[in-house]
């Protein structure tokens, strides 16, 4: 599982993310949304319609 520390550094960044389901998504890495309490995970919010849970992201590549 990727770390909080590396999905904190990837805001602003352009990137190709692999869901543990193989699909797809690229764009703009916009935000990094922490886990507001125990219910929650972190997760990355990428171009205008995706937000990724921690637990599903499979693997994650900076293209720029």
């Amino acid at each position: 599982m990727i770390s909080i520390k590396e999905m904190r550094k990837l805001k602003g960044k352009n990137i190709r993310l692999v869901a543990k389901n193989n699909k797809v998504f690229e764009g703009i890495c916009k935000a990094y949304h922490q886990a507001e309490d125990e219910d929650e995970e972190p997760m990355l919010e990428i171009g205008k319609h995706w937000a990724i849970k921690q637990s599903e992201i499979k693997a994650i590549e900076i293209l720029d």
